[in-house]
């Protein structure tokens, strides 16, 4: 790989960076942050849930996923789970996601009474770049396909010239779930205090809310 480094810009998310989006009818606020351990974070203002992503010379990742399952931070996750900065046409990655992460309530329980006997259900995505006029989007399918052949689960994202994903769409189990950009609003580095009280929330430190 030659990573493209004119690919990176999207995925800065400056410390303080606080995003807005419309999901299912209501808005949910995002904000780039870090958190106790020092990781860069993504942390909705709205909903119980943090996500942590990393980024290095070659990529964008997602890793650390916790909190409420309606954040708009789930299709964050689901459509970004790593992506190299390559724009070769024919380069495709692969990540594998837990199945709870892409169905309703009851494929939910359905994965959590199957877990502490066979594991956690997973499905593996297929993701490739795609080069826009007006930006770049990330195109996801699933492996797994249903009876019409068609993939069980894709997932889009799609960029603009400024940090963050401009919309994020996630299809499956015949369910789509979209979350447009609204307001973008510039970065603000946290006063010392500010950060200590994140710190102590019992997000922080709590294993009661995984998604």
């Amino acid at each position: 790989m030659q990573p493209d480094y004119a690919l990176v810009a999207p995925f800065q998310f400056p410390l303080g960076l606080t995003l807005t989006y419309a999901m299912d009818g209501r808005s949910e606020r995002i904000v780039s942050d870090v958190d106790a351990w020092g990781r860069s974070v993504l942390r909705s203002l709205d909903k119980r849930a943090e996500l942590v992503i990393a980024l290095s010379e070659s990529c964008f990742t997602c890793t650390e996923l916790r909190g409420a399952h309606d954040s708009v931070l789930r299709l964050v996750r689901l459509t970004l789970a790593c992506v190299p900065f390559e724009r070769h046409p024919e380069l495709t990655f692969h990540s594998t996601l837990p199945l709870r992460w892409v169905g309703g309530w009851l494929r939910r329980l359905r994965s959590d009474l199957q877990t502490p006997v066979i594991g956690a259900p997973k499905i593996e995505l297929q993701s490739r770049v795609v080069v826009e006029p007006r930006g770049l989007a990330i195109v996801g399918r699933s492996l797994e396909r249903d009876v019409s052949a068609l993939p069980r689960v894709q997932t889009r994202a799609v960029f603009g010239a400024a940090p963050g994903p401009a919309v994020l769409e996630v299809s499956a189990f015949g369910r789509l779930q979209r979350a447009e950009l609204l307001v973008q609003a510039p970065g603000r580095r946290s006063m010392p205090a500010e950060a200590d009280a994140r710190a102590a929330s019992p997000l922080a430190i709590g294993a009661g809310g995984w998604s």
